[in-house]
């Protein structure tokens, strides 16, 4: 009879390598949201949002917009961006020209400071 050392880090390799194959089954099947990652900059008036979607459908696309998130919706995915800064959704423009989405969104207006003068009574 022989004896053989058992070693529980055996087992845990073997779950690593059927995990990274159930993931690589379950993500391959489905093509990135977009194509490259997105780009988003800031303006002194507006946030700029720039995605490439060269294979979506213009009338499948939905963008959604709060003061402080983004959601764009294609081809049954969905991806949800938080925004550094609070933007006017109801003045937002979404284009699709060329394959590529942008969305420019104007940043809330600041309150103004006023200055008010003390009067000596």
């Amino acid at each position: 009879m022989s004896v053989w050392r058992w070693d529980p880090f055996d087992e845990l390799v073997a779950l690593r390598e059927s995990m990274e194959h159930l993931f690589e089954e379950m993500y391959s099947c489905r093509p990135p949201l977009f194509r490259d990652a997105p780009v988003m900059w800031e303006t002194d008036a507006a946030l700029v949002f720039r995605a490439e979607l060269p294979s979506a459908d213009p009338a499948r696309i939905e963008v959604s917009l709060s003061e402080d998130t983004l959601t764009v919706t294609a081809e049954g995915l969905r991806r949800t961006i938080p925004l550094p800064v609070a933007v006017a959704p109801g003045q937002a423009r979404a284009t699709f020209r060329d394959g590529v989405l942008e969305v420019r969104m104007p940043k809330a207006g600041a309150e103004k400071v006023t200055r008010i003068t003390v009067e000596a009574a």
